[in-house]
């Protein structure tokens, strides 16, 4: 199946799962999760898998490799207005949804940290099963009050 935001592949018996959205740094939308979570249901059937990678792709602009694993939410999405409440709220369910079937996948699910982990980036890495991270990798979520004073 042809994905927009995800990259999967398979090599022997291990599946990669790659967000990719480089230019935006792998930030998630709901277009991303609803990809991640189909993907995810359709693998459980997959009998020749012993083990999932979540990873980020990577931006190479002018020459310059820049590693993200995800930079959270897409906060010019988030801050444009174009969701009403109740778009918000289903939001936060697919994040929800997404996050759990990492979560409870009945394989291994290694996060391969590459870069950048923020907010729904580290909520992604940590509802794995094991978080293999980059030396020059960061993980971690806003503090609420440093950015809305």
């Amino acid at each position: 199946m042809k994905y927009n935001t995800i990259i999967y592949e398979k090599n022997n018996h291990t599946g990669i799962i790659r967000l990719n959205r480089p230019e935006r740094m792998n930030a998630v939308s709901e277009e991303m999760y609803s990809e991640l979570t189909g993907l995810l249901d359709s693998l459980e059937s997959d009998n020749d898998l012993r083990i999932l990678v979540l990873t980020g792709s990577v931006r190479v602009k002018d020459g310059v490799e820049k590693q993200a694993f995800c930079a959270g939410a897409d906060l010019k999405k988030h801050g444009s207005g174009e969701r009403d409440s109740t778009q918000k709220k289903e939001y936060i369910y697919m994040a929800h949804r997404a996050n759990l079937k990492l979560y409870t996948f009945h394989k291994p699910v290694i996060a391969a940290v590459n870069g950048a982990a923020r907010g729904a980036g580290a909520e992604m890495a940590l509802n794995c099963d094991f978080i293999y991270m980059a030396d020059n990798a960061t993980i971690g979520f806003l503090k609420w009050g440093s950015a809305h004073s």
